[in-house]
């Protein structure tokens, strides 16, 4: 009964504040302008590299029904998000992003956990609905996009436009820098299992490389231990898991026996581990190995040293193949101190 009476008071109280909550989502987080469903990627040309977001966890909360999503490298390293059938999306537990549903001159401020890093200037931001229908060109394909603009205190620095495409999300960004202008283009994704845009490179032997931790932040805990001694660090667990693009079974030729290198680098960029390497000679031609189709996925375990510094951690997977370039992926997680 108090589970009741408290979720019906958090309803009341949004509505007494002016704004919608983020409703149960059904179908609709599927089919709308910003696509949310676990195994959901975008890979995107910016700023001369390319960097991939990808949704790779979800979660119900037992009180309101709503179902969060947890999205990577979105205006963030990690961001649990919502939307609604009229096209809100929030990050938890309800703060407001974007309002994709609306018509052209409606405005709305940006609520964005600036703990949670991000694009600077994105927090408090002023947004737009500039225009419905603006045709978009990027290496993904043509979209009919509508197109969101920015305002902020930032003279030179943050987001200024955004354009989304329905069923696609984000096609385009555009944000201005101490240098210049910086584009971010989509170059290809994978929406409820559909591909859009441009297949991976060739090069890249057709596979489609994924990774992430196990948790999207670790801690230490530093509280005394009863009777002395040390505690350790905590574990962290890294899972690679690589698909054919094709879905069949895809025989890869690597130069010698290592398939997988797992580097990670700390916040200030030093590495702080590298997957064990196999140092014997591989036969002339190189090693053959076989993916299946519905993917495979290894897990690589290592505990960082304690007392390791606070902030943001890079981890970086390759594929070791004889192509070049050879398939990657990167993620990243938090590490704080508790005590």
């Amino acid at each position: 009964m108090r589970l009741k009476i408290g979720a019906l008071a958090l309803v009341v109280a949004a509505f007494a504040l002016g704004v919608a909550a983020p409703e149960t989502a059904r179908a609709h987080y599927e089919n709308s302008y910003f696509p949310l469903h676990v195994g959901n990627s975008w890979t995107y040309d910016s700023f001369g590299g390319q960097k991939t977001v990808s949704v790779d966890a979800s979660w119900v909360n037992p009180v309101s029904g709503q179902i969060w999503f947890r999205t990577r490298e979105y205006n963030g390293a990690v961001r649990w998000l919502n939307q609604s059938s009229a096209g809100r999306v929030f990050e938890y537990p309800g703060r407001l992003w974007y309002r994709l549903g609306v018509t052209p001159r409606t405005f709305w401020t940006m609520s964005l956990n600036e703990a949670g890093g991000g694009v600077p200037c994105s927090n408090g931001a002023r947004l737009e609905m500039v225009a419905r229908g603006e045709m978009v060109t990027v290496p993904a394909g043509r979209f009919s996009t509508v197109h969101v603009r920015y305002r902020t205190s930032c003279a030179d620095v943050g987001i200024t436009d955004e354009w989304f495409a329905y069923g696609v999300g984000l096609v385009k960004r555009m944000e201005t820098s101490f240098i210049g202008p910086r584009e971010t283009v989509l170059v290809r994704a994978t929406i409820g299992g559909r591909r859009i845009g441009q297949p991976a490179t060739p090069a890249a032997a057709g596979l489609d490389v994924t990774v992430k931790t196990s948790q999207p932040d670790y801690y230490e805990n530093h509280m005394p231990v009863i009777g002395g001694g040390q505690r350790s660090a905590p574990t962290i667990t890294i899972e690679v898991t690589v698909r054919p693009a094709n879905g069949r079974d895809a025989v890869v030729n690597f130069t010698d026996y290592n398939t997988y290198l797992v580097v990670v680098t700390d916040p200030s960029g030093n590495q702080i581990y590298m997957s064990p390497q196999n140092r014997v000679m591989a036969p002339v031609g190189g090693v053959n190995r076989t993916f299946p189709g519905a993917g495979t996925t290894v897990k690589f375990d290592f505990q960082p040293q304690y007392g390791s510094p606070h902030g943001t951690y890079s981890v970086k997977a390759t594929i070791q193949t004889s192509a070049s370039p050879r398939p990657e992926a990167s993620t990243t997680y938090s590490y704080s101190w508790t005590f």
